[in-house]
């Protein structure tokens, strides 16, 4: 009933508006590889890329500037953004892209899903504070249980779903989550908006 499901959210903490934010946003996620499949068959992975970039550098970008936040001075940070804009936006929109001409944009999201999975690994390794625990633990095999379940009967070799496409989004979910914890460790002094405009 609409009163359990409210009572649900005040025990998480989350305001209904929240919830409808984080809602809308996974479906703008999840369906942004239904477009990619569709965009890639026209014009290709390279020039596709090359128009996210685009997008994404006049999206972030102007919605900082819009609210002046404040950008970085140092070159040290800069050279960390350099970095993230290969690691955390080339190299895995580009996998992921190249990818999907030859597995299904299905295959492609639920792979990709894997990324907060490699985050909880890599981070146990370079964040002091962020360590694996049981839940934690229980969380990874979960997670990597639930891919496996839901790809049961994807994961074959066939045209539509060719094990190098599906390499190359895992390798991208790999770079995302090295990225996050890259980004964590060096940008936490950088405003919100232009952490993530920065990249671009």
């Amino acid at each position: 009933s609409l009163r359990a499901f409210l009572s649900f959210l005040s025990v998480v903490n989350m305001k209904p508006k929240h919830w409808t934010a984080y809602i809308l946003l996974g479906l703008i996620w999840s369906t942004s590889f239904l477009w990619i499949k569709i965009a890639v068959e026209e014009i290709g992975p390279f020039t596709l890329v090359a128009f996210r970039v685009l997008f994404g550098l006049l999206t972030a970008g102007g919605a900082a500037l819009a609210t002046r936040a404040e950008w970085p001075r140092d070159r040290a940070t800069w050279i960390t953004y350099a970095i993230l804009g290969v690691t955390s936006v080339a190299v895995p929109f580009f996998l992921i892209t190249w990818a999907e001409q030859f597995i299904d944009s299905a295959i492609a999201s639920i792979l990709n899903a894997t990324a907060p999975l490699f985050t909880i690994l890599i981070a146990h390794y370079l964040l002091h504070d962020d360590k694996m625990n049981l839940p934690k633990v229980l969380g990874l095999l979960t997670g990597f249980s639930g891919v496996v379940v839901l790809l049961s009967e994807d994961l074959t070799f066939g045209a539509h779903n060719s094990a190098i496409g599906q390499a190359a989004v895992v390798l991208a979910s790999v770079f995302y989550a090295g990225s996050t914890v890259y980004a964590r460790k060096n940008t936490e002094h950088v405003p919100g908006l232009v952490r993530g405009a920065a990249p671009f």
